[in-house]
């Protein structure tokens, strides 16, 4: 015979959810003012180019065309959220996988800003 509730109503209510997170945030506030047991916080760490090589992002030439193009922009940017690679240092380690004519153009479009 299956356990039943009975008087009970399982409707979830925006009040109710609401009490819910209420209670959640009271509890983990109180945990964190040393009430309570915590785990250590590791810092965030930074992307570096070995993590970034690690990764194996795919180098561009140039003679590869649109279709090349698109795949290397795919891969940089499933390397870029699997290394956690900062903003600031994406189009810096992207470069480094230029190769060939698509290096020189870069080179040339960087000497004229």
């Amino acid at each position: 015979m299956p356990v039943t509730r009975q008087g009970t109503n399982d409707a979830m209510t925006p009040e109710s959810i609401q009490s819910i997170i209420d209670r959640a945030i009271q509890r983990n506030s109180t945990q964190s003012s040393g009430g309570g047991l915590r785990r250590p916080m590791q810092p965030a760490r930074v992307c570096s180019y070995t993590d970034f090589i690690k990764c194996q992002p795919l180098n561009f030439k140039e003679t590869e065309g649109v279709v090349g193009l698109s795949q290397w922009l795919k891969k940089m940017e499933s390397v870029f959220h699997i290394s956690g690679c900062t903003i600031d240092n994406q189009v810096k380690f992207a470069t480094y996988t230029l190769l060939g004519v698509a290096l020189t153009w870069w080179n040339g479009h960087v000497r004229t800003l």
